[in-house]
């Protein structure tokens, strides 16, 4: 097909169970090498990719990561692929440009393997607020108050007993957000501790996303 490509969605190590369609309604095809196997969808149409509204640009860039996620739930560990640098103009070029880096690739995916990333964000919404309090005592409060959400935080992430964590700021009302590389076998027990600890403390909620691929750790 002319001005056509390949579309890597990421690379994996295990058996993909499914067969799964991609951007372009095709289905979804292995490129093996070594232990490594790539995942790709063949002849993406990309002058169709170029000229697109924004809009569809941005819904295809959501369709391809929904993608991600149906393939991570598939295999022991992925390394999911950035949409801005997945599309080659041959699974030949590809494979030039795998070659150098094929060990490096194999080693980070067993470092990741059983291993997924949450989203993690507190609101600290007190039941009963402080009484008001003016000159120093507010700013003593004020500070008190932070350490003590600060600790709250920390140990909320170690409920998850994660492989790394990396804190962001945070939005609107929130008290902190992280993203967390976690074992997926561990999820089930570190969620109940997790309601345990909820229910001895009413007045965080809590926000955590559905475990995705390691997008923060590659």
């Amino acid at each position: 097909m002319a001005n056509s490509a390949i579309c890597v969605y990421g690379l994996y190590l295990g058996d993909r169970s499914e067969p799964i369609w991609g951007i372009g309604g095709k289905p979804l095809q292995d490129l093996e090498w070594a232990e490594l196997k790539a995942v790709f969808e063949p002849e993406i149409d990309l002058h169709q990719m170029q000229t697109a509204e924004p809009e569809q640009s941005l819904g295809v860039a959501i369709a391809y990561s929904e993608i991600q996620i149906q393939i991570f739930a598939q295999v022991r560990s992925m390394l999911p692929w950035s949409f801005r640098s997945a599309f080659f103009p041959s699974l030949e070029l590809f494979q030039t440009f795998l070659a150098p880096h094929s060990l490096d690739f194999t080693y980070r995916l067993g470092q990741l393997e059983g291993c997924g990333e949450l989203s993690l964000a507190g609101k600290f919404q007190p039941t009963h607020p402080p009484t008001p309090l003016g000159g120093r005592a507010y700013f003593l409060a004020k500070k008190q108050a932070f350490a003590q959400q600060q600790q709250a935080a920390s140990v909320i992430a170690q409920l998850f007993q994660p492989q790394q964590t990396i804190w962001q700021s945070p939005r609107g009302q929130e008290q902190f957000r992280a993203i967390l590389l976690v074992k997926l076998s561990q999820l089930p027990s570190s969620l109940t501790q997790i309601n345990q600890w909820q229910s001895e403390h009413p007045d965080w909620e809590l926000e955590i996303s559905q475990p995705l691929p390691p997008y923060s750790f590659v």
